[in-house]
C-alpha cells in the first residue's frame, strides 16, 4: 500500500484459495517481501452465496524505516501480539501522523493514575518501545500515550494481557470403580498437573461429603482459581490540560463592556426611564483589542 496524498494505491502482491474447517478458522502462512503498509484482506462465500470480507493493516519495519511514508492515526500504540508471560518483552509500536513527534509513555498505569512518563521521541513517524514483562504484571497492565499535534492532544490507552498460567494446577480425582456400597472403602487416586500437562508435587487438601446435600441446597462454593485471579487491573483514561480551557472576552481597564438588550435589561429599563422607549436606527460596532 502506497500513499498519494490522501489516496492509498493498492496493488495486489499474493492471493490464496482457503479451505475454513468444521468451526469455520483457518490459518495461512505468507511471506512478505519487504518493509510497507500491507493491507490483508479476506473474503468468505457461504453456502447461501452471501459473501462477507474483512480487512486487517500489516506494518512491516526495518532498521531503515521510519515510517515517513505511511498515514496512520493521530496516536497509535500497536502491541506485537495478544498476550505476555513474565520474562518476555512486549515490543510496543508506537505511530503518529505528524513526523518527528514527542510522545509521553505511561507504562503501568492504573485506576487512572500515571507513574512518571518515558518521553519517546520519534525520528519519523513510528518507533518501537521493549517493555520487559515482570511476574507482578499478572494478570494485566495498561500503558498510556499522550502527544500533541496542531493544538490538539491525542491519547491512547492499551491494555496487554499476562495470563497467570504458571499459577493454576489442573487437579484430577478418579475413583477406582464408579459405584460403592454402604460401609466399603473406596479408594481414590488424586493427579495434579500444570498448563502443560506435567505432574507435579504440592501439598493437597481433600474433602468429601454426602452429594444429596446439593440437591437440597446447590453450592455456593466458588471456582477457586478464579476467586485468587479473576481480578483484574482497571483503568480509564483522564486527560486536563490547558488546551481544554474555556476563556471569555477580555475588556480594557476602566471600560464598561457592552451588554446585551432585552426586554427588563438595566440598559432598556434605564433608556425608558429618560425619554420613555427607543426609536429609530440603531448601530452596532466591532472593536479591536491591540
Amino acid at each position: 500500500m502506497i500513499w498519494n496524498g490522501d489516496k492509498a494505491e493498492e496493488r495486489e502482491l499474493e492471493s490464496f484459495d482457503i479451505t475454513t474447517n468444521e468451526a469455520g478458522s483457518a490459518s495461512v502462512k505468507m511471506v512478505i517481501p519487504k518493509v510497507g503498509q500491507y493491507r490483508v484482506s479476506c473474503s468468505v462465500t457461504d453456502e447461501s452465496r452471501i459473501t462477507q470480507e474483512g480487512a486487517q493493516l500489516l506494518y512491516v519495519s526495518g532498521p531503515d524505516d521510519d515510517g515517513r511514508g505511511y498515514r496512520v492515526n493521530d496516536l497509535e500504540v500497536i502491541v506485537e501480539k495478544h498476550d505476555y508471560q513474565p520474562g518476555e518483552t512486549a515490543v510496543l509500536q508506537i505511530n503518529t501522523n505528524l513526523p518527528d513527534s514527542t510522545v509521553l509513555l505511561f507504562v503501568r498505569a492504573v485506576d487512572g493514575l500515571c507513574p512518571r512518563p518515558e518521553v519517546v521521541r520519534l525520528k519519523g513517524k513510528s518507533t518501537t518501545y521493549d517493555l520487559k514483562i515482570r511476574p507482578e504484571d499478572m494478570p494485566n497492565i495498561y500503558v498510556e500515550a499522550l502527544t500533541i499535534a496542531d493544538g490538539r492532544i491525542h491519547s491512547q490507552v492499551k491494555e496487554i494481557f499476562i495470563p497467570p498460567t504458571k499459577k493454576v494446577a489442573d487437579v484430577e480425582v478418579v475413583a477406582a470403580q464408579e459405584e460403592y456400597q454402604p460401609g466399603e472403602t473406596a479408594q481414590v487416586t488424586l493427579r495434579l498437573t500444570d498448563e502443560s500437562g506435567q505432574p507435579f508435587v504440592r501439598n493437597t487438601i481433600l474433602a468429601a461429603y454426602d452429594a444429596s446435600l446439593e440437591y437440597v441446597a446447590a453450592s455456593a462454593i466458588a471456582e477457586i482459581r478464579e476467586f485468587f485471579w479473576n481480578v483484574k487491573r482497571h483503568h480509564s483514561l483522564r486527560v486536563h490540560s490547558t488546551l481544554q480551557r474555556i476563556t471569555g472576552p477580555l475588556f480594557r481597564s476602566g471600560i464598561a463592556p457592552m451588554q446585551p438588550l432585552f426586554a427588563g435589561s438595566a440598559t432598556l429599563m434605564s433608556g425608558r426611564a429618560a425619554g420613555g422607549g427607543f426609536s429609530g436606527r440603531a448601530r452596532g460596532a466591532i472593536t479591536r483589542l491591540n
